[in-house]
This record gives C-alpha cells, structure tokens and sequence, in this order.
C-alpha cells in the first residue's frame, strides 16, 4: 500500500480540494486519519499529489481546485462497484493497481504550500513540530 494510493482515495473521499484552503486540507487531513490513523506528512502529500498529477489522475480546475480525474473516479468507482460494504483497504489496493496502470506524464500541478499545509494540521490540532 503505497502513499499515493492512500492519497487517491483520500481525495476520491473528500472530493475537490481548493490548493490554497486550509480548511479543505484540513478534511483531507482528517479522512487520511481516518482511513489509516496517520497524519499524512507535507512531504506525502506534496509528492503525492505530484504523481497522481503525473499520472493523469489528478487535475487543477480554474482557481487552484484539485480534483480526481474522469479516469480516477471510473475506476475507484468500478473497483467499488455496487458493494455495500467494501473494505477501505481494498479500495486502497485497487487505488495502487490504478496508479500502476497509468502511463507517467509531464504536469504542472502541486498540492498545498507548506504554509497552507500548516495551518491546516494546526487546525486539526497537530502542531507541525509534532510531524
């Protein structure tokens, strides 16, 4: 189970995230916790978004918002299919088989700054220092 895989259903969870909002990194923060009792470190999610960007899975609508790609949500939603109750962790590995899948591309897109993400963790009550 890869970080990028985490990340993707991260994002499959939380839907659109604005690049430069806290307070949406902040969800993301907290449903990366839920999924695997972790905090998603600046760097897993920096680098993250990058590969899933490069590998055409994640986009950046006009005024920063990430969101997955029509390719991304077809195929989460088909490994999800219509179970009514599928495991996280196997949403997980269907993620990582996803991202294996896809060929790697050139892309501008990045994740927050270092400051937004901050913040966000500050106001999920993780001190930075803590990370």
């Amino acid at each position: 189970m890869t970080a990028e895989g985490w990340l993707l259903v991260t994002l499959y969870s939380t839907g659109p995230v604005k690049r430069r909002d806290p307070a949406a990194w902040k969800n993301v923060i907290f449903f990366a916790d839920w999924i695997n009792h972790a905090i998603m470190s600046y760097e897993e999610v920096s680098a993250g978004v990058r590969a899933l960007a490069r590998r055409g899975l994640v986009v950046e609508r006009a005024g920063g918002i990430l969101v997955l790609s029509l390719a991304a949500r077809k195929g989460l939603a088909a490994a999800y299919g219509t179970r009514k109750r599928m495991s996280v962790f196997k949403l997980w590995d269907a993620a990582d088989a996803l991202i294996a899948q896809q060929r790697v591309r050139a892309s501008p897109v990045r994740g927050p700054s270092p400051g937004v993400y901050r913040r966000a963790l500050e106001s999920y009550g993780v001190a930075p220092a803590d990370r």
